[in-house]
């Protein structure tokens, strides 16, 4: 547990050296002893730069139209269940979905559903949250943004563009303290798909205050 920013960059950042990650026995014998996060040093720093270079921005980029269908997707069904939509479970659902897109591409559904059941045996050690957006004159000058983006878009009828996720300055104006909110983590071992996890979240959020209530 650390109780500063400061601990958290000396423990993250700037002596991440001397600080070896650890993890239950079970999760390195389930995932494997070669995994990314189990390891530092050389191999940890050749295996980072193999997985970036696949999460990097300039190879997520063509990813937006497919993660848009999965967005209004998932979206509308929420809308059409008529049920109170569990936003943890359903903001889980969807990470999966964009993971599988990410390094398979676009998979028939019965073989989706088949790695979905298997990463469910796997997946009870692993941590996720839902995120939530306040109905504050933040959330409004949110809306504006969003909305002139999707007007520039032939009221939707266009996808979005990677510029476009780019240029949400509103969207990203909130940002916490350095080392105090590390959702990715941070230094040698944070983790490596934060840029496909924002856009994921970025295009979510663009047709959430444009096209819903």
């Amino acid at each position: 547990m650390l109780a500063s920013p400061e601990a958290a960059r000396f423990v993250l950042v700037t002596h991440s050296h001397l600080f070896k990650p650890t993890y239950p026995k079970s999760k390195e014998k389930l995932i494997g002893s070669s995994a990314l996060f189990f390891h530092q040093g050389h191999y940890h720093t050749r295996i980072r730069k193999l997985v970036q270079t696949s999460l990097s921005p300039e190879s997520i980029k063509k990813l937006i139209p497919d993660i848009e269908i999965q967005v209004i997707s998932s979206l509308e069904s929420w809308v059409s269940s008529g049920h109170i939509v569990n936003a943890f479970q359903e903001m889980k659902k969807f990470s999966f979905n964009i993971g599988i897109l990410s390094v398979f591409g676009n998979l028939e559904g019965n073989y989706r559903d088949k790695l979905k059941e298997n990463y469910s045996i796997v997946e009870k050690g692993y941590n996720s949250f839902p995120t939530r957006i306040p109905g504050t004159a933040y959330s409004k000058a949110l809306l504006m943004e969003q909305m002139s983006i999707y007007e520039a878009n032939e009221g939707g009828k266009m996808p979005l563009t990677w510029n476009q996720t780019r240029n949400m300055p509103i969207t990203h104006r909130v940002s916490p303290k350095p080392n105090t909110f590390m959702p990715f983590g941070n230094g040698v071992h944070s983790c490596p798909g934060n840029e496909l996890a924002k856009l994921n979240m970025l295009i979510l959020i663009h047709h959430l205050v444009t096209k819903f209530r």
